[in-house]
């Protein structure tokens, strides 16, 4: 694999970041409970996410069963992310503003290894040539 993956998993996975939160905070504004905005949240930022790290990260045409595998592997990161954000919230105490991002960042490398499965069927792994920058 080259270095070009994980830059452009940064990335997409920074704008995916600001998109689940800005949702997520958006509608337990409008009075949504916690769960339904993560779920709302989920749908939007995992169509967002396979759309664009199957064009940018990992260079493979869009297909259903791809986007089927995505939408799986990134089912892991709803109770994760569900369950970190409850965590700091209520136990914690800490504000939803803070809380969600916080558990968000925790998820990115879980992201990578599952997004990349999903897509080109392989998991993640980095050759000696492409960590000199060779692949």
């Amino acid at each position: 694999m080259s270095l070009r993956a994980p830059s452009f998993h940064v990335l997409i996975a920074g704008l995916c970041f600001v998109a689940h939160n800005a949702i997520v905070l958006a509608l337990a504004g409008l009075g949504a409970p916690l769960w339904l905005a993560m779920a709302g949240s989920f749908v939007l930022v995992c169509l967002l996410g396979y759309a664009l790290h199957a064009r940018f990260t990992f260079e493979q045409p869009h297909s259903w069963p791809a986007l089927a595998r995505y939408a799986i592997a990134m089912s892991v990161n709803f109770p994760l992310a569900l369950g970190g954000t409850w965590l700091l919230t209520v136990p914690l105490a800490l504000p939803l503003a803070l809380a969600a991002p916080l558990a968000s960042s925790l998820l990115v490398l879980v992201n990578f290894v599952l997004g990349r499965w999903a897509i080109t069927g392989r998991l993640a792994s980095f050759s000696r040539s492409a960590a000199n920058g060779q692949g």
